[in-house]
């Protein structure tokens, strides 16, 4: 936490070093101010006293983070996060798509629903790609009910998948969980009692519930970044359909003629954005008590981070 105008403000450490794990000055790291970008630095520079409240284990600083987010504030709330889960060996990065990052948080802190907070999350690795950034939107409460439930953040994508299947509202049975996932019952029997060891789910009657609060937390939107190969974009981002709420399209330049683009982006029901301008808004499906397994393991990996 530092002190930015005389205000108590929130930052985040997106990717502390082994050497240095709790230093400003070794990391990368955003603050926002109402609608004001600065740098740790800046800040750092701007204020005579810095309080810094990040933990060696970066997971826990989201949950401080949760915990200081105020949503009587006025404006977006836009805070910034590591990815839970990070590959072996270093992911190639493009220089010239990294001049749409700002862009991209532009566009995050605009979603519906922003103004009740936005968690933003760079280099993403979700159950299926990597996504230059994802946004989760409005959070704060869902993700404090979730960690409050003290149950281990499901990561395994079978048994994420497996955990969908069962209903929290109602009891069901083995037959019907293999039977909504093509698996015999011996398969699902094994799947279980992992789950109900976690406690996932529990037994219920003649069947098994999942746990209430275990279910995806907030809205997910994922971005992928491009200087101007659309198609390759496009491709990319329905890939990131499967485990996200809605996606987008990101580009540095567009081509003179667009029409193909946007029809494109309209039927795939993607959306597209040049810099931080909306071409085509992102198509966000209403909110359903269902989910699949990978947009279940796309919110536990975050939920990780703060476990």
């Amino acid at each position: 936490m530092v002190l930015w105008n005389n205000e108590p403000t929130v930052v985040y450490c997106m990717a502390p070093s082994d050497a240095h794990p709790c230093w400003l000055r070794n990391v990368t790291t955003t603050v926002i101010v109402g609608a004001t970008w600065c740098t740790a630095r800046a800040v750092a520079l701007a204020v005579s006293e810095v309080r810094c409240t990040l933990e060696h284990h970066p997971g826990r600083v989201v949950g401080s983070i949760m915990e200081q987010w105020s949503p009587a504030r006025v404006g977006p709330r836009l805070v910034e996060g590591a990815s839970a889960h990070v590959r072996a060996g270093r992911r190639f990065e493009p220089i010239h798509e990294r001049v749409l990052d700002e862009p991209m948080r532009s566009l995050a802190a605009r979603l519906p629903g922003a103004e009740r907070g936005v968690l933003v999350v760079p280099e993403f690795s979700g159950p299926i790609g990597v996504a230059d950034m994802v946004a989760l939107v409005d959070p704060r409460e869902e993700l404090s009910l979730r960690l409050e439930a003290g149950i281990p953040p499901v990561l395994n994508l079978t048994l994420a998948t497996v955990a969908a299947a069962v209903s929290a509202k109602r009891t069901t049975t083995l037959a019907a969980i293999g039977n909504s996932l093509q698996m015999s019952e011996r398969q699902v029997s094994g799947y279980v009692r992992s789950l109900e060891a976690q406690g996932v789910i529990e037994a219920s009657g003649s069947g098994f519930r999942r746990h209430p609060r275990l279910r995806p937390v907030g809205r997910l939107f994922a971005f992928e970044a491009k200087v101007s190969e659309w198609r390759k974009a496009s491709h990319q981002a329905v890939r990131y359909a499967s485990w996200s709420d809605a996606v987008a399209i990101v580009l540095l330049t567009v081509p003179r003629d667009s029409t193909d683009m946007l029809a494109a982006a309209r039927r795939l029901r993607i959306g597209v954005a040049h810099g931080d301008r909306w071409l085509v808004q992102p198509n966000l499906p209403r909110r359903r008590e269902s989910f699949t397994g990978a947009r279940l393991v796309a919110s536990e990996r975050i939920v990780a981070t703060a476990f």
